[in-house]
């Protein structure tokens, strides 16, 4: 196939691939990205190997041999989640965009957020988040800091959602207890809302999300209800927005992992050590949390007895 040609224009969109040995998910969104109807000289895609040992540079070289507008970049060491940084920055594009490795634009999204761009002349901050059950499709205006976490809630530590405008890259210089927390991109995203004052958010089915089986390594619910609302409460999230959101957290993601890692003990790759003392010291006697915990216990049980009864 011949290579295409990259225009001399600055790109309207970078994709930005951070990656660590996964080459064979990278492969797979290199080609959904690059096979799009709508990916062209406007969108370039950044992959920064966070020094893989795998078949990742490999893959990454032969489509930049295909294609001039994908570019290939390797570390001299894992650097963990410095690489989001490093990705972004590597980015020609006036607005950068993070994307997973195991994640595939699905059909005619690519054209939403590129269309999104172009319409978007004052260059307003946009960020790109996934539809849920208290977020419907649609186009919504933020006003500010508490009115972005109140609208998304926990989606701003999805790393698809963080993307930025070249001028607004200077706001991802926050405290490095960010990246230590494993979040930085949800004080990235709330440090360019607060500059601005205002924010775009388009909401839509964007992805799909595949999970590769060694994904995470890190402390699960410590980083993700313990570490996150530390990062809220430091932006002035509280009182009744802080349980509101906090509960969000709890029905639409954490009860689920609780049933899948503790319940039925589903293999994962994260680490569950003090799993129990983190979520009874964030949830601690809140009704909502006990009555699932007792609800998951006893549908277990039943489910343990009945299938003793079966092997008899």
């Amino acid at each position: 196939m011949e290579k295409e040609h990259l225009s001399k224009d600055k790109p309207l969109l970078s994709i930005c691939i951070p990656t660590y040995n996964r080459c064979e998910y990278l492969k797979e969104t290199l080609e959904n990205i690059t096979s799009d109807p709508d990916f062209n000289d406007k969108v370039e895609i950044v992959i920064s190997d966070n020094a893989s040992t795998d078949n990742t540079k490999e893959i990454a070289e032969l489509y930049c041999n295909k294609f001039e507008n994908v570019r290939y970049f390797r570390n001299n060491e894992n650097v963990r989640d410095a690489n989001f940084n490093l990705c972004l920055t590597r980015a020609t594009g006036e607005y950068r965009k993070l994307n997973n490795d195991t994640c595939r634009i699905k059909e005619g999204k690519l054209k939403i957020i590129l269309e999104a761009l172009k319409d978007n002349e004052k260059k307003i901050p946009i960020f790109f988040c996934p539809a849920s059950p208290f977020l419907k499709k649609g186009v919504y205006t933020c006003s500010g800091v508490i009115d972005i976490i109140n609208k998304v809630g926990f989606y701003l530590g999805w790393i698809l959602m963080f993307g930025a405008y070249q001028e607004d890259l200077k706001c991802m210089d926050v405290d490095k207890k960010y990246v230590q927390l494993q979040f930085a991109q949800v004080a990235w995203t709330l440090e360019i809302v607060k500059k601005h004052s205002a924010a775009i958010v388009v909401v839509d089915d964007f992805y799909k999300i595949f999970d590769p089986p060694k994904k995470g390594g890190y402390n699960f619910f410590k980083v993700q209800i313990t570490n996150l609302f530390s990062i809220f409460s430091e932006y002035g999230l509280k009182g009744l927005d802080y349980e509101r959101q906090k509960y969000r957290l709890f029905k639409y993601h954490i009860k689920n992992r609780i049933k899948e890692y503790l319940i039925l003990k589903e293999e994962t790759g994260f680490d569950l050590s003090d799993s129990w003392k983190t979520l009874f010291k964030e949830y601690g006697l809140r009704p909502y949390f006990l009555s699932k915990l007792i609800s998951y216990y006893i549908r277990n049980s039943l489910h343990l007895l009945k299938s003793k009864k079966d092997e008899r």
